[in-house]
């Protein structure tokens, strides 16, 4: 259960903090409030153990210092609970849910009252220490919402004027809470969730907070990757009136949108991943010439977005259908889609082509799939050192064939290999229990990889099953999926290192349909958990992986009254938390099962730990 909910009401005038030493002379002043000025009781101590109180007229208080020893860990106390915050030496140290995030994240986990009651040179100088970096963290994963109403906030130095304008209008319609190991804000208008991290690092920051219900009715198919440095950027199929576009923003660090596509016609379905350097590739679908083909952009730190250029054949006889992309560190990247043929009536192809770093150009597409029997909706994922893992689901007889028996198929690529024929990765043929064509795969730094798909599993229904790729060689495929009482769909994966992976997808029951997630550790999968509150109906989950091991999942949910995006965190080492509320998608429950327009939602994370969350709608 969350701790207390604290609601800020601030505003901001950055002003100078002094430096501590053996002996201080001056003040420590500030103001303490929480959406409204607490009335209370501050307390300051001191390195040596001496401690000070004093009132809160108008949440205002301020301390003679002379005497005393810095560092300064301060406490307001009143009948709402307790907040902390740190002074340095003298100067300004207000008392908020944001300077007590700070300090509990300096503190690393260490007992901020305990502190308080026994303070220890050692433990408050590591704290003084740690305070700037906990600090431009916390600011960092707050740029997208605080640069709007406070460029260059100080959330400890501020001094308030709570007068219902800039910071003080923004901060008083948030809510901040604590609880297990977690630092949480929220809108309180909506109880969405804005941003979370774990209070040990504030910078392994989850965020939803530059992306509104507003900008999810009107985004198509949005995706979302993170660089390096922890900048998000969201793609999506937008209308101008005329046509749709590709557009690009940046969730955070002010650079401005772009419409990345060109007039050739309506684009749709784009994807984007990042190299190593911050700078990425993107895909797309576009009408023109009669036909969909596929078309790509990319992303230069020192000059923008370029010239969109054609991927897929200008010869190809079909229309390309759902891109999709995977990019190393260096840049270099893939590009796979399926598109139609002439062959036969409903037969379609994988391909694949491969852009090089080293020449800036994209090579000739070539088919992937066998040519002879239907192939479709592949997936590809790359690693940072180049490899790549590609799966498909591929008919075992021609497309024109109805309901035709599938299998799910498998290539590698390597640079000095090249790419590896197809391989059969189900065990179990489709022949004997049904495959349903739904794929997933993520392959970690040393080049190893796991796919994911839907089939039926002994007992009917369809179940997850999985198959690893280690050593260059897929290894024998495995349910993955427990307590199966109706069917699982809509599997996505991501790994967290080399050998540990975490998958997730919608699992229905006799009542509902839930998200569910297991882990991939020590060479075998856990028990799988339902991940969802069971209060509506789970579907199209999502799920983050970042470099510390803490897992996100996201999807969209439908209600009684209305349907929702939300999302589950599950911190390196712990367990699933609490669903959360991150956004509205303006759709009632009847639109969104009538199949006309379905939500659909993206994440994703750096790994550095920083997470982005997006959502939009997919028209049927």
């Amino acid at each position: 259960m969350k701790g207390s909910i604290l609601s800020i009401v601030l505003s901001l005038a950055v002003v100078s903090c002094g430096g501590g030493s053996s002996s201080s002379s001056g003040q420590v002043s500030g103001v303490a409030a929480t959406g409204a000025a607490i009335q209370g009781t501050v307390q300051l101590t001191d390195a040596g153990n001496t401690r000070r109180s004093a009132a809160t007229p108008g949440g205002s208080f301020s301390f003679d210092t002379t005497g005393l020893t810095p560092p300064f860990l301060l406490k307001a106390d009143w009948s709402g609970g307790e907040l902390y915050s740190f002074a340095a030496g003298p100067g300004t140290a207000n008392i908020t849910p944001l300077t007590h995030a700070i300090v509990l994240s300096a503190a690393g986990g260490a007992s901020l009252p305990a502190l308080f009651a026994a303070p220890d040179p050692a433990a408050l100088a590591a704290l003084a220490g740690r305070m700037p970096d906990a600090k431009a963290k916390l600011v960092a994963g707050l740029d997208p919402l605080l640069s709007q109403y406070a460029p260059g906030l100080d959330p400890v130095t501020g001094v308030f004027r709570p007068d219902g304008t800039g910071l003080d209008q923004f901060l008083d319609a948030v809510s901040v809470s604590f609880d297990a190991g977690s630092v949480t804000l929220d809108a309180r208008s909506t109880g969405a969730m804005l941003f979370s991290a774990p209070s040990a690092d504030l910078g392994q920051g989850l965020s939803s907070e530059n992306w509104s219900s507003a900008d999810g009715q009107a985004a198509q198919d949005p995706c979302v990757a993170v660089d390096p440095s922890g900048q998000g950027l969201a793609l999506w199929s937008g209308s101008d009136g005329t046509r749709y576009h590709i557009e690009s923003r940046w969730l955070c660090g002010g650079r401005p949108p772009a419409t990345i596509s060109n007039d050739l016609g309506d684009a749709a379905f784009p994807r984007v991943a990042f190299d190593g350097a911050g700078e990425a590739t993107a895909v797309w679908v576009q009408y023109g010439g009669g036909r969909n083909t596929v078309w790509s952009n990319q992303y230069r730190r020192a000059t923008g977005w370029g010239v969109p250029v054609q991927v897929s054949s200008p010869a190809a006889p079909g229309d390309a259908y759902y891109p999709d992309l995977g990019v190393d560190a260096a840049g270099n990247a893939v590009a796979v889609w399926y598109e139609g043929a002439a062959v036969a009536t409903n037969h379609f192809d994988v391909y694949s082509s491969q852009y090089s770093a080293a020449t800036g150009a994209w090579s000739a597409p070539a088919m992937r799939s066998n040519g002879a029997n239907s192939a479709y909706r592949p997936k590809v994922a790359a690693s940072r050192g180049g490899a790549a893992l590609l799966v498909w689901t591929q008919d075992l007889h021609d497309g024109s064939v109805s309901n035709d028996a599938e299998q799910i198929a498998g290539a590698a690529w390597t640079a000095s290999g090249g790419w590896s024929a197809p391989l059969a990765l189900n065990s179990v043929s489709g022949t004997v229990q049904p495959i349903y064509a739904q794929v997933a795969v993520a392959m970690d730094d040393s080049g190893d990889g796991m796919a994911l798909w839907v089939q039926a599993g002994p007992s009917g229904p369809f179940y997850i099953w999985a198959a690893a790729y280690a050593g260059g060689a897929w290894q024998a495929a495995s349910a993955i999926s427990d307590n199966v009482a109706d069917n699982c769909y809509a599997p996505d994966l991501a790994f967290v290192r080399e050998g540990v992976a975490v998958g997730a997808w919608k699992q229905q029951d006799t009542r509902t349909a839930f998200a569910a997630a297991n882990t991939f550790t020590g060479g075998a999968w856990g028990t799988s958990a339902m991940i969802s509150d069971g209060a509506g109906e789970a579907y199209d989950p999502h799920i983050a992986v970042d470099a510390s091991g803490n897992a996100e999942v996201i999807w969209f949910q439908i209600g009684t009254a209305d349907v929702t995006i939300r999302a589950n965190r599950c911190l390196a080492g712990g367990a699933w938390g609490a669903p959360q509320l991150v956004g509205l998608t303006g759709l009632t429950p009847a639109e969104a099962a009538g199949g006309l327009e379905t939500p659909v939602s993206a994440i994703a994370a750096n790994q550095a730990g920083r997470s982005f969350m997006v959502w939009g709608i997919d028209p049927q």
